[in-house]
């Protein structure tokens, strides 16, 4: 029973003898029927009987045949390539098998090519290769087509009949190719992808409002013929966005590829083009860049489908950033002196930052700190000076310390460093001495010291003082206990800090001109001075005996006069020293007013002009006196200033020389002065030295 869409196999055997035997060799055929009585009515009687054909051999034979798809008749042949211009090397690839009972080897197989009515062989090759019942086989020759045009191409298996086949008449088929002229064929190479370049060359992305260069490598994979004036198209498409035309890029010319061997090697250029922001990089997101080679077909190509390509890239948002770049400090570091510390900043981001905060630590320890603002792009160096107090101290920069900022890398906001601080040198100069020299016995004598540090800072250092070639310093001070301090001490000289020191003879007790040597030492230190040499000065002071000490007065001078009346100015000439102001030597006497035994000169000066000069005889110690009266009759009225100084010239030494002045004013009024009778007083009455005078050494 067949059910409606069902089917039934019936198998059955042709034996070589008995009541079914199929007997004898040769060709024979074998008819099946179905319902050959019609006793079944059917729609369709005409398909009830298969006729099959075959042949019964003496022996076993081999059978050659081309392998053929039946949905693709073309399987069975390969050409490669797929579309060959005239002169490639084609390599035609055939497929057979052995579909006999027996092997084969050693047969020939004829390759034909035809087109425009011709017909040469291309080549008959000989297959040694043992090919068993049921095997397949293959082999592939190498063709140069030299017309352009449709080819047939014949392959013949077993084309000298050396094998003996069941089937002699299936060794032959004929596939077609048709082979080209030679045009260009453009394409890009994806595996080159596409690459960016940013126009601001410390980006490495791109960044929103930044302009990039887009480049592609266009391959032309022809060997014969090149291609001018290439154009490229490049096309945005931002996410969520229409496409638009970024523009278009030229390869001026694209050449041939070249052939090495059966290989050939397409020929490549670049081909760039400039994504500004008004065409496109404003927008943040992803992008599809869509190219395309030769967009308005200009170019003849024989294949034009593999001309567009798209790539993706990313637009990031444009943000600063800070990057501490470098810290370093100018020269050695050495403890107690200073160093430069310099920060070098980059902002190294796609947008400027305004007053960001920059901070410079050394051991925790803020030691200066910026706002700045810096351009995308650009650098910026900030120092600072700073004296080390520690062997080793870690110094830090760090930009926006508190991440006020929103930057791209937010890791390279901090640089720091390990100083290693060597131990300090010292070296102070005295670079220039003065005193106040001559002075008076008794009086002190200052020696005022300019010194300078010419390397690290001196935590203490002291001065001595020493008289002529005395080994035992000059005291300074007094301590609290009344001992006495020989040296004098000074603390923290800078480095290249120059100072005035003043140091002090206080026991001038004898005249005459003396050496004082001034050496400076470091002090409380473990490290000496490096050059010494400069640390000790001379000077030479004069000290005078205190012999003389003159003064001036002028006494009973009126405020108020008349015209062309006549007064007298006394004045009296003083010596409160100790010492005859000036005693004649013991060979002159009677020499008061003459020679090197006069005392001082008195000069009696009016409104600035000279009167009259006298010279005194000599004046004796502690209250040695004399009084001189000078006369003067006035013939202008008006006011007048009346001086009068002793010693003007300061030819003789005293401790003591603001006493040597005497001054006073003077009215002359314009009536006239009727003279009376002077009366003379006795001058010692009138002597200014009323009272004794003691004079103490």
């Amino acid at each position: 029973i067949i059910d409606q869409t069902k089917s039934v196999t019936i198998e059955f055997d042709c034996e070589s003898e008995g009541e079914n035997a199929c007997e004898g060799t040769g060709t024979k055929v074998i008819t099946v029927f179905v319902d050959n009585n019609n006793e079944i009515v059917e729609s369709d009687e005409d398909n009830n009987k298969v006729v099959h054909e075959y042949t019964t051999y003496t022996e076993e034979l081999a059978d050659l045949t081309h392998i053929v798809e039946p949905m693709d008749p073309n399987m069975g042949v390969m050409f490669t390539p797929v579309f060959p211009a005239v002169g490639d090397n084609v390599d035609i690839l055939i497929f057979y098998e052995n579909s006999g009972a027996n092997s084969c080897t050693d047969f020939w197989i004829r390759f034909v090519e035809r087109i425009n009515g011709g017909e040469e062989q291309i080549t008959e090759v000989n297959v040694e290769t043992v090919i068993g019942p049921e095997s397949p086989g293959q082999y592939n020759i190498s063709w140069k087509p030299t017309q352009e045009g449709l080819y047939e191409i014949e392959i013949i298996l077993d084309a000298n009949g050396n094998v003996d086949e069941y089937n002699e008449d299936d060794n032959s088929r004929t596939s077609e190719i048709n082979i080209r002229a030679h045009t260009p064929e453009l394409t890009l190479d994806e595996f080159a992808n596409i690459t960016f370049e940013p126009l601001d060359f410390w980006l490495d992305e791109i960044y929103t409002n930044h302009t990039v260069n887009l480049s592609t490598v266009i391959l032309n994979e022809d060997y014969a013929v090149s291609a001018p004036q290439v154009r490229v198209g490049y096309y945005d498409i931002p996410e969520n966005g229409t496409e638009k035309l970024i523009g278009y890029s030229y390869v001026e010319n694209l050449g041939n590829a070249t052939q090495a061997g059966d290989q050939v090697i397409a020929n490549a250029e670049f081909s760039n083009i400039t994504w500004t922001p008004s065409m496109g990089t404003n927008i943040a997101g992803n992008h599809t860049i869509i190219v395309r080679v030769d967009p308005l077909n200009e170019i003849e190509e024989w294949d034009e489908s593999d001309n567009n390509f798209s790539f993706q890239v990313v637009v990031l948002e444009s943000k600063p950033d800070i990057n501490v770049y470098d810290l370093f400090v100018s020269n050695i570091p050495v403890r107690g002196m200073p160093s430069e510390i310099i920060i070098s900043i980059f902002n190294g981001g796609a947008d400027y930052v305004s007053d960001c905060p920059i901070e410079l630590r050394i051991e925790g320890e803020l030691i200066d700190s910026w706002n700045i603002t810096l351009n995308q792009g650009s650098y910026l160096n900030l120092s600072v000076d700073h004296i080390w107090q520690s062997q080793q101290p870690s110094i830090s920069a760090r930009a926006d310390p508190a991440n006020i900022f929103d930057e791209l890398d937010e890791s390279n906001n901090v640089n720091s460093l390990l100083i290693n601080v060597g131990a300090p040198e010292y070296d102070f100069s005295i670079i220039k001495i003065q005193a106040n020299d001559p002075v008076f016995k008794g009086d002190y004598v200052k020696i005022d010291l300019e010194i300078s540090n010419n390397l690290a800072q001196i935590p203490s250092f002291r001065f001595s003082l020493y008289v002529d070639n005395s080994t035992t310093p000059e005291f300074q001070v007094y301590d609290f206990e009344g001992n006495p301090i020989y040296y004098h001490y000074e603390e923290n000289l800078a480095y290249n800090e120059s100072r005035n020191v003043s140091i002090y003879w206080k026991t001038t007790s004898t005249p005459g001109k003396f050496n004082l040597t001034i050496i400076g030492e470091v002090a409380n230190s473990d490290f000496e001075d490096l050059n010494q040499t400069d640390n000790r000065v001379n000077v030479t002071v004069e000290i005078k005996p205190r012999n003389y000490q003159l003064s001036v007065e002028m006494r009973n001078i009126p405020k108020s006069i008349f015209l062309n009346q006549t007064i007298e100015i006394v004045v009296s000439a003083l010596n409160f020293g100790p010492e005859i102001c000036c005693e004649c030597p013991v060979t002159v006497t009677n020499m008061s007013n003459s020679g090197s035994c006069n005392g001082a000169e008195i000069s009696l000066y009016i409104d600035g002009e000279l009167f009259e000069i006298y010279q005194t005889a000599p004046l004796g110690r502690v209250n040695g006196e004399e009084k001189r009266s000078f006369f003067w009759t006035p013939t202008v009225p008006g006011e007048y200033l009346l001086e009068a100084i002793i010693d003007p010239d300061n030819i003789i030494d005293e401790f003591d020389e603001t006493d040597n002045m005497n001054s006073a004013s003077v009215n002359v009024t314009i009536e006239e002065f009727e003279e009376d009778v002077i009366e003379l007083v006795d001058d010692d009455e009138d002597s200014l030295i009323s009272d004794p005078l003691v004079w103490a050494p």
